[in-house]
């Protein structure tokens, strides 16, 4: 049971970029990479995370516990600004 608990964990945290991706569908690939500086933006300057810390800001490719941690906060914070636009931002028809 344990064992399941942790791959499903794995599984998640492999596939992180993947969702955020699928999350932000609709969004240009130039203005969805200005979006994920806004995030990374955020995790530095709020959290007070720094900069060589974030594993895709210092070049770093390992996977261990600290990136796999950075990477769902920066899933929860894509997750919380996509609901925050769905709710705020609908699209109308008319």
């Amino acid at each position: 049971m344990k064992i399941k608990k942790i791959l499903q964990k794995k599984e998640l945290i492999l596939t992180a970029p993947k969702i955020i991706r699928r999350m932000r569908k609709e969004m240009p690939e130039r203005q969805y990479q200005g979006f994920l500086k806004f995030i990374d933006y955020l995790m530095v300057e709020e959290l007070g995370i720094k900069k060589n810390q974030i594993p895709w800001l210092n070049g770093s490719v390992n996977k261990d516990e600290w990136s796999e941690f950075v990477e769902i906060i920066r899933l929860a914070y894509v997750r919380f600004f996509t609901l925050y636009d769905k709710q705020h931002f609908m699209k109308t028809i008319h």
